[in-house]
């Protein structure tokens, strides 16, 4: 039987699908690198280490390609982004 994705649950209670985007949308290691800014070799080494974006594994086994949903980039980098304060700006 194939996996299937869990329902993210909605703020009002009610369960939304998650919708996987067409698998041509999806960028392999170096597109996402280059979308986030770093190399290839550390996003390999985030995902050994189980932090950094979403993936999706295409297959079993280590060899296994893996790609990136951009818009799961995209929020990534939305929740790492820091609004300084205005006593931190006070202080420089």
């Amino acid at each position: 039987m194939p996996k299937t994705a869990k329902a993210k649950v909605h703020p009002e209670g009610r369960t939304q699908p998650i919708v996987f985007p067409n698998t041509r949308d999806m960028l392999n290691d170096e597109q996402a690198a280059r979308r986030l800014g770093i190399s290839p070799a550390t996003l390999r080494s985030w995902r050994c280490r189980q932090i950094g974006p979403p993936f999706i594994k295409l297959g079993l086994g280590t060899q296994a390609p893996v790609r990136y949903n951009p818009d799961d980039l995209d929020e990534f980098m939305r929740q790492g982004r820091h609004v300084p304060s205005v006593r931190a700006a006070s202080e420089d």
